[in-house]
C-alpha cells in the first residue's frame, strides 16, 4: 500500500484511529500523531535529509482503564510488530525508552529518537525483547510499569515515537498488532497505518509552492 501525500492530514496530526477493538467500550484503541518533518539537524525538509516523526497513543475510550504493560513482540514467543518499510532513525546516544531531557540541548535530534514510553513513566523492558532497528521491516518490544497507570475515560497515553525516512512507504498496518496488558486481562489491537507520509518528490513539491507562496506574499 502506498501511503498518498495529505497535506491537510499532516497539518491536523490525526492521522488514524483503530477500529472499536471492545465491545461495549467505544474509542478505545490505538491512534498516531504527527509530531513534524524535515531533516534531523535542520529547519528545512529537503528530500534524501528530511524524516518524519510520529507518536502512538492508546485512547481509553468511554471507560476508565488500568495498563501495567505493552508487548509488541517477543521474538520467537508472541507474533505481535510494528511494520514499517522505511530507514528507522535511532539515536546513537538514544536508549530504548525515551531520552534524557538533560541531554537534548546538546544533541537535538535525541528528541526524535525512535523509542518505547508509556506517558511520562520511564519503563522498564522485558530483557531482548526490544529491537528498534527496523530490520526485516519489524519494530518490536515489551515493556511495563508497576504500579499500573490508570486512565480516566477519553484518557490518552503515549506509548511509543518513532521516526522513520522519507523513504518510507508503510508505516503500521500489514499485520501491526500490539498487546495491551490491563489489571487482569490482555487484549490486543491492531495498529492502523499512517495514511499520509508525503513521498520525497510530494514533499519536494509542497516545499516549492510554500516558496513560490512566500514569494508571493513578500512581493
Amino acid at each position: 500500500m502506498r501511503i498518498a501525500p495529505s497535506a491537510l492530514a499532516l497539518a491536523t496530526g490525526l492521522l488514524a484511529i483503530a477500529p472499536l477493538s471492545h465491545a461495549g467500550i467505544s474509542g478505545r484503541g490505538l491512534q498516531w500523531e504527527f509530531v513534524r518533518f524535515g531533516p534531523l539537524n535542520g529547519p528545512s525538509p529537503v528530500p534524501g535529509d528530511a524524516w518524519y516523526t510520529f507518536d502512538l497513543y492508546f485512547t481509553a475510550g468511554s471507560a476508565s482503564a488500568q495498563i501495567s504493560g505493552m508487548n509488541m513482540g517477543i521474538t520467537s514467543i508472541t507474533p505481535y510488530f510494528l511494520a514499517t518499510d522505511g530507514t528507522v532513525f535511532n539515536h546513537p546516544f538514544g536508549g530504548d525508552g525515551p531520552p534524557n531531557p538533560v541531554f537534548l540541548p546538546a544533541f537535538p535530534a535525541l528528541e526524535f529518537d525512535t523509542y518505547l514510553a508509556l506517558g511520562d513513566t520511564l519503563p522498564a523492558f522485558v530483557g531482548g525483547s526490544v529491537d528498534l532497528s527496523g530490520n526485516g521491516g519489524m519494530l518490536r518490544g515489551a515493556w511495563f510499569t508497576q504500579p499500573p497507570i490508570e486512565l480516566l475515560a477519553n484518557e490518552r497515553l503515549r506509548i511509543l515515537r518513532v521516526t522513520v525516512g522519507d523513504d518510507t512507504t508503510f508505516l503500521g498496518g500489514s499485520g501491526s498488532q500490539l498487546e495491551v496488558n490491563f489489571v487482569g486481562f490482555e487484549q490486543v489491537f491492531s495498529i492502523p497505518p499512517v495514511q499520509s507520509v508525503p513521498t520525497p518528490g510530494g514533499a519536494l513539491a509542497l516545499g516549492l509552492a510554500s516558496l513560490v507562496a512566500a514569494r508571493r506574499r513578500r512581493g
